[in-house]
């Protein structure tokens, strides 16, 4: 994860984007990624995830450019 777009938690984990599809899991103390994820709509990858929040144990994403919000499984992130 080069650049920060967003970043969120559940209290014990950092939830990370670089404004595109990929949805990075992190350790909050190292920052080292844990994981990583492709976000995907029936399929298709999901671009331009930001502004991060973490609501009832799923990860919301502002989709760049466009008036969506992407909500990511926890069996994802």
């Amino acid at each position: 994860m080069c650049d920060g777009w967003g970043l969120a938690t559940d209290g014990k984990v950092l939830f990370g984007s670089d404004g595109t599809s990929m949805l990075y899991k992190l350790d909050p103390k190292s920052l080292e990624v844990m994981k990583v994820v492709t976000v995907k709509y029936h399929g298709d990858e999901v671009p331009y995830l930001n502004e991060l929040e973490y609501i009832d144990g799923e990860v919301w994403a502002n989709v760049g450019q466009t008036d969506c919000i992407a909500r990511v499984s926890p069996k994802m992130a």
